[in-house]
């Protein structure tokens, strides 16, 4: 969990967001379609839905240029260990 909370501040500060939905699905019943343990953090802003995440028919696509372009966005929001 430590590993979380350091995550989830850093994509807090790296998208300005206002809040964040921070959750594990275990078992396929629960949505789980990665069969080992994940940690999903994802970043809200005011008008988000909040039930977004649970409707995989709404999410969207995010090219793999713009996702490596988030992905050095929040790590450089990590704090040094």
């Amino acid at each position: 969990m430590r590993h979380t909370q350091r995550i989830a501040r850093a994509v807090a500060d790296a998208l300005d967001a206002t809040g964040l939905n921070v959750f594990q699905n275990s078992g396929v019943t629960s949505g789980q379609t990665v069969g080992h343990y994940h940690v999903h953090v994802l970043p809200s802003h005011l008008g988000d839905d909040p039930s977004r995440f649970i409707r995989p028919e709404e999410r969207a696509y995010i090219p793999a240029e713009e996702r490596a372009r988030l992905a050095r966005r929040i790590a450089s929001h990590l704090p040094r260990q």
